[in-house]
């Protein structure tokens, strides 16, 4: 066995402010929520203390020698009900002079398949404590932190902020529902603690690690907690010692997702007989075992010596995956989180491989990120300079006057080699923990990726127009699942996965795949063998604004009275409109017209009449330049004819851009089946009917008229619309490599390469509609235009 170095672990954690603040994933979620509108409850679950002061601690049984200063207050259970709040909260504390409010979002500590236990009754699983998990930030404060357990007599937890952490929980033995609000550095706990950490065989303080920007874990990490008998009888049975200890955790969870690191409580197990394990920690942790198969590393709390010891990097081992906190629970009557919280986390990271931050093992030299364990006379072969702003939960800085600041988390280094770790072992699953509730405001896509041999070379953007607005890999793990869920607005996007090695996913080196698809699970784009790049382009619909016409949600009336004699019906549930024998409709359907709105819908005819046409305009007279005509014998140059191409008997679709022909507010859909003499024969079905702007059916942008469309000052795509050919040029004298010509489901339909100034596409064998082109200049930089195809 390697020498075990040992440190003292003393109450009093002074904490101060830096710069070097830790992820903020949490802080993150928030501003996320608040963008996405969600609304935060506004709570007062406290009233305060008649005392004031030392006075009200006094009288509830809190010496002066226990705690230096604190403020007391008192659950309004009327106001606190656990089973009746909201996702999202905003929580008013009575401590200071202004107020003093957190905002928290629900989260849960727990996997799907969390069981808790007992010595007595290993085989009988308890319920889940009837409690709610909450985290979030201080309002008004930069940089904080805030996790809070809320159950039906008692909410506790832990607020950290600027350079200060305060704990508030319940008063041990109130009957008076009396809450305590202190600093944690004014708990004048005087026992003296150690801490010991062995390198297990799995364990290289070379590993590769990157010094800044840890990666958000993929894979998460399943918590076995055992509660030692001690614990338990001092909490008065499994409920009292499971209710703290998971309130425990909730904080300690959350040190750990603001540096976003996964972990999870998969198992609960209450020693509530005779403990197995005896001696001091150390004993103690030899004495152990991970051995569940529902967890991936085990954790023994107790109350026996004060401290910690664990084995650095234990995940995938029964014999070093574990580890032990020494934990007070509570100082005479006060609850000590703060403490507990951070012996805990410490123990977990090294778990998770993370040695002290005074160890020779970061920087990318060997070398200690501080000095403050060398200082405290635990020197682990280097020194450094002591962090003024405050140490990392993995630091000895709490054994000096500068602290350890739970805003820092476990710094940059430490936080990335856990996560490197975490993602590179193959006994972890990728689900822990129920997401937290978050909505896609926009479009869901799902990625699945399975990777090959080599997941590390996989990475994967989707972009719209050249910018990227997704992307993820490398991955950690060969032959494994990765699932990948993005949200982005409705439009068109390439999707691109690489290889670095050039070698693809499948199948030299393993059947590796990939499929991307939508909300409704339509497959966008999928593959595996490809060299070192693959890209597919689609288009995503919006499905409100894209809501076909309902005629049975209007009045259908009649344009212009006097020679709508015909006859009409609705038909497919709503959808589509017949009309017969001169019947003329207009449907109020009040849409403002702009120069981006479109038009589409589906037409077909059995009986030629002299003008089968559509329009959106006003009902008071009948207006020939705003008349689409698609079909009949008529020849008037007033009305527009760009569309009139319909043959056969069978639907045809269509997409028109209004917005190119002409504007307007209010305007109503008229759809008409008409002889210019009156006489019968004639007929029109129109069917699928929307209006809708820009590319929020998948489409793009309308055209602004009918000039040349330029993308930028370097081409010149024209004409647009067009009813023939395009040109495509390019006015820099920067040649064009390749073009391309996507539908507007983002199907490839036809592809020339160019190596030239300017490129000829063939668009008179094309249907009307909208069309994506895109092309590569000779620079390596990609161009997109939408083209109008009229006839």
């Amino acid at each position: 066995m390697k020498i075990i170095r040992q440190l003292l672990f003393v109450c009093i954690a002074l904490f101060a402010t830096s710069t070097l603040m830790a992820q903020e994933a949490i802080k993150k979620n928030i501003l996320k929520y608040q963008e996405s509108g969600k609304v935060f409850e506004k709570i007062s679950p406290f009233k305060a203390a008649t005392a004031k002061g030392s006075e009200a601690l006094r009288n509830l049984g809190v010496e002066e020698s226990a705690l230096l200063d604190g403020t007391a207050f008192f659950l309004d259970e009327s106001k606190s009900s656990s089973s009746e709040l909201s996702e999202f909260v905003k929580m008013q504390l009575p401590v200071g002079e202004e107020p003093f409010e957190v905002l928290l979002y629900e989260q849960s500590i727990f996997t799907e398949d969390v069981k808790i236990s007992t010595s007595d009754a290993p085989d009988s699983y308890l319920p889940l404590p009837d409690v709610r998990f909450y985290r979030g930030i201080v309002v008004g404060q930069e940089h904080s932190l805030v996790a809070m357990t809320i159950s039906e007599d008692e909410i506790n937890g832990l607020v950290s902020y600027g350079s200060e952490t305060y704990v508030v929980g319940k008063i041990d033995g109130s009957e008076t529902n009396a809450h305590i609000w202190y600093k944690d550095q004014d708990l004048l706990l005087d026992e003296t603690f150690s801490c010991n950490a062995i390198p297990s065989e799995d364990h290289d303080d070379s590993e590769k690690i990157e010094t800044f920007g840890a990666p958000k874990t993929v894979q998460c990490v399943r918590m076995r907690i055992e509660i030692d008998s001690d614990i338990v009888n001092d909490f008065g049975g499994t409920v009292g010692a499971t209710n703290y200890t998971t309130a425990l955790f909730n904080q300690v969870v959350i040190l750990f997702a603001n540096d976003d690191i996964d972990i999870a409580i998969s198992e609960i197990f209450a020693w509530n007989g005779s403990s197995p394990y005896s001696g001091d920690l150390e004993n103690r942790l030899f004495q152990m075992s991970n051995n569940s198969p529902n967890a991936d590393l085990t954790q023994l709390i107790t109350g026996a010596g004060g401290g910690g010891i664990a084995f650095l990097s234990g995940l995938c081992s029964v014999s070093n995956g574990v580890s032990v906190s020494g934990i007070f629970g509570f100082f005479n009557n006060i609850p000590s989180y703060s403490w507990d919280v951070n012996v805990t986390a410490h123990e977990i990271g090294h778990n998770l491989s993370s040695p002290h931050t005074h160890a020779c093992a970061w920087n990318g030299n060997s070398t200690a990120i501080d000095g403050c364990g060398f200082a405290a006379g635990f020197s682990e072969g280097c020194n450094a300079s002591i962090p003024s702003g405050g140490g990392t939960i993995m630091s000895y800085c709490h054994l000096l006057s500068t602290g350890v600041n739970f805003n820092l988390g476990f710094g940059p280094q430490p936080s990335t080699r856990m996560a490197n770790y975490i993602d590179s072992r193959s006994c972890l699953g990728t689900t822990c923990v129920t997401s937290p509730p978050t909505e896609c405001e926009d479009e869901s896509l799902v990625l699945t990726i399975n990777t090959d041999d080599y997941p590390d070379e996989t990475t994967w953007q989707i972009t719209d127009g050249g910018t990227i607005v997704a992307s993820g890999g490398p991955y950690a793990s060969d032959f494994t699942t990765f699932t990948e869920n993005i949200c982005v607005p409705v439009g068109c996007y390439d999707f691109e996965i690489l290889d670095s090695f050039g070698d693809g996913i499948c199948c030299s080196q393993g059947a590796g795949n990939y499929s991307l698809a939508d909300a409704a699970g339509n497959v966008l784009a999928s593959g595996g063998s490809f060299t070192f790049s693959e890209s597919t382009s689609f288009c995503l619909d919006d499905p409100e604004a894209c809501a076909f016409i309902n005629f049975n949600e209007f009045s259908i009336q009649s344009y212009i009275p006097s020679r709508d004699n015909g006859n009409w019906a609705i038909q497919e549930g709503g959808t589509a409109i017949f009309l017969e024998d001169n019947s003329l409709k207009y449907i109020p359907i009040n849409y403002d017209v702009t120069a981006n709105t479109n038009l589409s819908f589906e037409f077909r005819s059995t009986d030629q009449g002299s003008i089968h046409a559509i329009a959106v305009e006003t009902n008071n007279s009948l207006t020939l330049p705003a008349l689409f005509k698609l079909h009949g014998t008529l020849n008037n140059p007033q009305v527009i004819s760009d569309f009139d191409n319909y043959s056969g008997s069978s639907y045809q679709s269509y997409v028109i851009p209004v917005g190119t022909y002409f504007t307007g507010n209010d305007l109503d859909l008229v759809v008409l089946s008409a002889n210019v003499n009156g006489s019968p024969g004639n007929n029109s079905y129109f069917r699928n009917i929307r209006l809708y702007e820009g590319d929020a059916c998948g489409g793009a942008a309308s055209p602004q008229g009918l000039s040349a469309a330029s993308v930028d000052a370097d081409f010149v795509l024209f004409p647009n619309p067009t009813r023939d050919n395009v040109e495509l040029s390019s006015m820099s004298g920067v040649d064009i490599e390749t073009i391309q010509v996507f539908s507007i489901t983002g199907a490839l339909i036809d592809q020339i390469v160019v190596n030239g100034p300017r490129g000829m596409l063939e668009f008179s064998d094309k249907s009307q509609g909208i069309y994506l082109i895109k092309w590569t200049d000779e620079n390596g930089q990609n161009h997109q235009e939408r083209l109008i195809k009229t006839q």
